[in-house]
């Protein structure tokens, strides 16, 4: 009788898995290319801007905004610790307008705990501010403080990588 109630355990649990995997792919919000779709994603040159005031309704002080770089390698390296072990980072970095944006979404992430990919489909595709997407995603949080902090971590992982880039 044992025997029977192990085998009926065993046939659950490897029926549940197996409904996991054949349904998994599509209980994602975003979508993967298939191999025979795979592309190698080139960084494309931003145009550097000069620095700017920028105000905001939330900060009622005035901040002074980077020159904007592109994605840069070193860019990356300071960005991959924040995504997923094994996350390709040329598909993560494609899309957003310069490497600020893409720090800050990732900072973001792993700030909330939000799924990276999910955040990026709502700043870049559904064309939402950070905050407006952590609002979104994460109503329990202060998304103002959260989309700030991403924001100067964002800014400080930049100039960092211009700190490194210039010669001494």
């Amino acid at each position: 009788m044992r025997f029977i109630g192990a085998a009926v355990i065993a046939a659950a649990i490897t029926g549940a898995f197996a409904l996991g995997v054949w349904t998994g792919p599509s209980l994602r919000s975003t979508e993967v290319a298939s191999a025979s779709e795979a592309r190698v994603v080139e960084p494309s040159p931003v145009p550097v801007e000069t620095p700017r005031v920028v105000r905001t309704a939330a900060v009622r002080e005035t901040e002074v905004r980077l020159v904007s770089m592109p994605i840069t390698d070193g860019v990356l390296g300071r960005v991959k610790p924040l995504l997923n072990k094994g996350a390709n980072l040329q598909i993560a970095a494609d899309g957003f307008k310069d490497a600020e944006q893409f720090a800050a979404v990732a900072h973001a992430a792993k700030n909330t705990g939000t799924p990276f990919m999910v955040l990026k489909s709502r700043v870049l595709e559904d064309g939402r501010t950070l905050r407006a997407a952590l609002q979104e995603l994460r109503p329990a949080l202060n998304a103002a403080v959260e989309a700030q902090r991403a924001q100067a971590e964002a800014r400080s992982d930049i100039a960092a990588v211009q700190a490194e880039s210039t010669p001494m």
